[in-house]
């Protein structure tokens, strides 16, 4: 799931949310916001089921191909 937040300040508050809600379920959230180590939020990606992202830093991430932006379900990660 995407999530995408205007604001790294809106961010935060939304992962924070996620967090509450989430402890029970297997469900892992991960933050990716500009001024951030882009590697590490890379790395977590790869266990997360929900993304809560800044527009710039899902570019970012579309670009290195850490995302798939794509409506086709059938291409890529």
């Amino acid at each position: 799931m995407l999530v995408l937040a205007p604001t790294r300040e809106l961010a935060l508050q939304i992962q924070k949310t996620m967090a509450n809600l989430t402890h029970v379920k297997q469900n892992r959230s991960v933050i990716a916001i500009g001024g951030a180590n882009i590697r590490k939020q890379i790395d977590e990606l790869r266990k997360a089921t929900v993304l809560i992202a800044t527009p710039g830093r899902l570019l970012d991430l579309a670009e290195r191909g850490a995302v798939n932006l794509s409506t086709d379900r059938s291409s890529g990660p």
